[in-house]
């Protein structure tokens, strides 16, 4: 299981370094970040944007859409019962619509999932208890989601969302537990200084 991570730190890195050379723009996103409606957490998220073009509908109106790599650091606390700690990677899309407004869906089929447990206690064969040192376990964790999101006036790279979030933990009790998100943030364009 120590190889999960290793490997997935190897994906987010070649993920966000694709077509540097070309456009080394990226998007930050960082909000709220709701486990369940009410466990508050913190989300912070880049993406390397991959290509934008425009599409027409069947009634003649044409829509920009853009489409990103993704990857995201997930932070929640749920009282008296676990901190839940995750990353993602894959993809995003944005329909961009009249009035500044956004339709924005994401596919992140990369994903660890670390949990935390409060003070735990173990009792080995001999009846002896002794304290577990950080208490947890690791799952796989992709995650989907969907939103609305809103541009700018001033300045159109930058801008709120929100956004509903599903994330599968895997394998849980033999089988999966989804777990339902709310995100709530703001995002800006960030720029890397040419060489």
């Amino acid at each position: 299981m120590k190889v999960i991570p290793i490997l997935l730190c190897l994906v987010l890195l070649s993920s966000l370094s694709v077509a540097q050379e070309t456009s080394p723009e990226y998007i930050i996103n960082i909000g709220y970040f709701g486990n369940n409606l009410w466990n508050e957490g913190f989300r912070l998220g880049v993406e390397k944007p991959r290509d934008t073009f425009t599409k027409t509908n069947k009634r003649g109106k044409e829509r920009t859409i853009a489409r990103s790599y993704s990857a995201n650091f997930n932070l929640y606390h749920d009282t008296d019962s676990h901190t839940g700690v995750f990353i993602t990677a894959g993809w995003s899309r944005k329909k961009f619509l009249k009035n500044r407004w956004n339709l924005s869906t994401s596919l992140e089929p990369i994903g660890l999932y670390r949990s935390f447990l409060p003070e735990t206690y173990e009792v080995d064969d001999n009846g002896e208890v002794s304290k577990v040192m950080l208490p947890g376990r690791f799952y796989l964790s992709p995650s989907a989601s969907a939103g609305i999101g809103r541009l700018s006036k001033e300045n159109p790279d930058n801008g709120w969302y929100l956004r509903a979030n599903v994330t599968t933990l895997f394998p849980y009790n033999r089988v999966f537990m989804p777990l339902f998100n709310v995100d709530l943030g703001y995002h800006f364009s960030f720029k890397l200084p040419q060489k």
